[in-house]
């Protein structure tokens, strides 16, 4: 009991039991809803152009997966993980933005931290997960395996921390600004916990193109 007790004091102090599986589960697959008459689906994704800027949206059914080797097996042992969703860490809803400037003399500005999320029942945005935040929960997971009841650090867990933060630092979607003829893309999470509707309404960022902000909004509904 003096042990169960001490690895529950150390997971509270850690942030970590801030995660929380949601009560009922939400639905597991979103199809895209054409909204507009200049919004195109392709194999599951919606595309618009506004302004020579072509926004790709997607929800992410299979969530991505990385392989990570144990270093205390000489990397003969390894794991598969999903660093988008992995128990005591995050579970997330997840989508993939492409964002492309087709314009020839003009950058695109685009604030990632504005992604959002509306649901038909609550008028309250949920806003994306950023980055920076998924990484310092990866940390957290390293660290939680470096100071072990044991004294001990567990060294495999501590890589799977590593490289799972690595990844979403590498492909979570960063916004920032698009030179002309090029393209951004990456991965925009939602905690999934506050998420249970059947229909979804996301905002991809604040895009701004010539000091205007040009507004594109998305649904997505249950299949």
């Amino acid at each position: 009991m003096k042990k169960l007790l001490q690895i529950l004091l150390i997971i509270t102090m850690s942030g970590i039991a801030a995660y929380a599986e949601p009560a009922v589960p939400p639905p597991t697959n979103y199809e895209p809803v054409q909204v507009t008459d200049g919004q195109t689906i392709i194999n599951n994704s919606v595309i618009e152009t506004k302004n020579k800027i072509v926004v790709t949206l997607s929800f992410v059914k299979t969530q991505p997966e990385i392989s990570v080797n144990d270093p205390d097996a000489a990397g003969k042992v390894a794991s598969s993980l999903k660093p988008y969703s992995y128990t005591g860490v995050m579970d997330t809803l997840l989508f993939s933005v492409l964002i492309k400037n087709e314009n020839t003399d003009k950058s695109v500005d685009v604030a990632a931290k504005r992604c959002n999320l509306f649901s038909e029942s609550d008028p309250q945005p949920v806003y994306s997960m950023y980055f920076t935040d998924m990484a310092k929960l990866w940390r957290e997971y390293y660290y939680l395996n470096t100071y072990t009841i044991t004294g001990s650090p567990n060294i495999f867990e501590q890589q799977k921390g590593i490289e799972a933060e690595n990844y979403i630092l590498k492909t979570a979607f960063k916004g920032g600004t698009i030179p002309p003829g090029k393209t951004i893309e990456g991965f925009i999470a939602f905690p999934k916990a506050s998420i249970l509707p059947q229909k979804l309404l996301l905002q991809p960022g604040d895009i701004y193109f010539d000091n205007q902000l040009i507004n594109f909004k998305f649904m997505f509904h249950t299949k």
